[in-house]
């Protein structure tokens, strides 16, 4: 897919994208050179994420690009209008980024705080008095553990710990969407920073949650790395099935929280935690294999994480 920009406007492929209007804004521009903040939706309907994020309800944000999980963008606006989606934040020297940011909310259902007794999770909350539930995840969909922003105490239910949700898997269409959209508003607007809401308002926020890929951020930044570190999540209580199997050539942030535990376990050979699995990485897990009694053959499956964690 190939994204341009035109009188603030996004263009796909050549034409424009759906845009819809919305009353939840501020008057005015974005500061020049502005950031950009990923946020998810905590829901995976699309259409009704457009629609939430552009009616003009008191109790609702917006943000300027909803993206589905088939890969799916509207348009909330232009990319100079200010819209309500970063609240109460702080990043490098500005407050409230509201006035300085352009928001992309991805479709995601976020944390999952209830654990079936068939090991599916979902999430479940209370708001305005009801309960609301999402569909059940399976375990092959989500990533267990908790998020450093642990001042947001999320409540669990059935079979899970406390303040140990599972988090929903993005896709490959949002990521691969992602990567474009980024592409062309750095190129555009000069982005100053590509951050999570949870970087910005970390006292309250938690989103893009734990399965959205830190190394990402680290390639839109330009290889900065300036955003706050994450520690290891924690694995799940019944076992670690939800841990991906990893071995080499593979990337992301699961082969950066392997790297760091092998480094914390003594093995420095693995080298800095930059989330490519190559031959320092493979070389450092046979030796933690050995050490463990396991088979040294350099994939990382359940037997083990079960030794690492």
């Amino acid at each position: 897919m190939t994204f341009s920009i035109r009188n603030d406007l996004l263009f796909q492929n050549g034409s424009q994208v759906t845009n819809v209007r919305t009353s939840r804004k501020y008057g005015g521009s974005l500061t020049a050179k502005p950031d950009l903040v990923i946020h998810y939706t905590v829901g995976e309907n699309f259409g009704a994420m457009v629609a939430a994020l552009s009616r003009p309800n008191a109790g609702h944000g917006s943000a300027h690009i909803v993206l589905g999980q088939k890969g799916e963008i509207t348009q909330v606006e232009n990319f100079r209008t200010r819209l309500w989606h970063a609240g109460t934040s702080y990043w490098k020297g500005r407050n409230n980024l509201n006035n300085s940011s352009i928001g992309i909310e991805v479709c995601n259902q976020g944390w999952l705080n209830e654990r079936g007794d068939d090991g599916r999770w979902r999430q479940k909350q209370k708001w305005q008095g009801r309960w609301y539930t999402s569909r059940w995840f399976d375990p092959s969909e989500v990533f267990v553990g908790r998020h450093p922003n642990s001042a947001v105490y999320i409540p669990t239910f059935g079979d899970a710990r406390p303040n140990v949700p599972a988090w929903a898997l993005y896709t490959p269409q949002q990521m691969a969407a992602l990567d474009g959209l980024v592409s062309v508003l750095k190129s555009t607007y000069n982005i100053r920073y590509v951050v999570g809401h949870d970087d910005i308002s970390p006292g309250r926020k938690q989103d893009p949650g734990l399965c959205f890929d830190r190394n990402r951020f680290d390639v839109w930044n330009g290889g900065r790395d300036e955003l706050p570190p994450r520690p290891n999540p924690t694995p799940p209580n019944t076992g670690v099935s939800s841990y991906p199997v990893l071995g080499m050539g593979d990337g992301g942030y699961a082969v950066k929280i392997l790297q760091r535990k092998l480094a914390e376990a003594g093995f420095p050979e693995v080298g800095t935690a930059d989330g490519r699995f190559g031959p320092k990485t493979e070389e450092a897990l046979k030796d933690f294999q050995t050490k463990h009694g396991l088979v040294a053959d350099g994939v990382a499956g359940p037997n083990t994480y079960a030794k690492m964690f």
